[in-house]
């Protein structure tokens, strides 16, 4: 009976020995594999790899695709500003020109009254109470003066042609001054300043409109004109006697 049951265990331990080998020889195997099966499995890595490497290939026609609308777009905003500049350009040229065009076409009376020119007529009060109008002088030379209380100048001015008239008056001179009131001088002002100053000029009284005529745009201005009413002179600022004694001898020199 024991015998028996030594005989039904040694076949289980055959089992677990022939068991125990088939183990190690699949462990073997898989340790141990064949130069094909290797062969196989370094193909099949390969092809992973080259199939990554051409989906990185086909994604990268659309980035370069997108580089190059980005570097369009900024290509085209370089020539849009290249175009605003140059067209703000032609712009001031034109506007250049046209203020040029301008000037020449309105430069006479832009400028002062110039020597040769026909003086502006005008009518203006006295400061006694009389009118005085420019051309009813026509036969005789005409020196005016354009000045204002206001200006440290014109006193000193004035006593020079207070001379002149003194000077050249029988021959045909008329010096008068023609005070430019700029808001705030009352003629009792003005008259004042002539009494002190010992003036006997005829003193006529503008507002502003014949100096506008005749451009006036510093104080003192003199001007000089002959027996037929053309400028021959203009002065402004401090001018010496002798130096506007040249011309109205001139004056006088020519023929009536």
């Amino acid at each position: 009976m024991g015998a028996s049951k030594r005989r039904k265990g040694k076949p289980s331990a055959e089992v677990a020995s022939k068991s125990s080998k088939g183990d190690e020889g699949q462990r073997g195997s898989s340790k141990d594999e064949t130069p094909q099966a290797k062969s196989d499995k370094d193909r099949d890595s390969k092809s992973g790899k080259d199939q990554a490497k051409d989906e990185r290939a086909e994604t990268r026609p659309g980035k370069d695709k997108a580089k190059d609308e980005a570097q369009r777009l900024k290509v085209s905003g370089s020539d849009r500003i290249g175009i605003a500049a140059w067209a703000l350009i032609v712009l001031l040229v034109g506007l250049l020109a046209v203020n040029t065009v301008t000037a020449i076409r309105h430069g006479d009376s832009l400028r002062p009254v110039h020597a040769g020119q026909v003086a502006p007529d005008f009518d203006l009060p006295a400061l006694e109470g009389s009118r005085v109008r420019l051309s009813s002088l026509r036969g005789r030379a005409v020196l005016m003066i354009f000045w204002s209380i206001y200006c440290g100048v014109c006193h000193k001015e004035l006593p020079v042609l207070e001379k002149l008239r003194k000077t050249y008056g029988a021959s045909g001179l008329t010096v008068m001054g023609i005070h430019i009131n700029q808001g705030s001088a009352p003629a009792s002002k003005v008259r004042e300043t002539v009494k002190e100053m010992g003036l006997t000029m005829p003193m006529l009284l503008d507002r502003g409109y014949v100096a506008n005529l005749y451009k006036v745009r510093q104080f003192p201005q003199m001007v000089l004109l002959d027996r037929s009413g053309r400028v021959v002179g203009v002065w402004v600022g401090r001018t010496s006697a002798s130096t506007m004694a040249g011309p109205i001898k001139r004056v006088f020199a020519q023929h009536p």
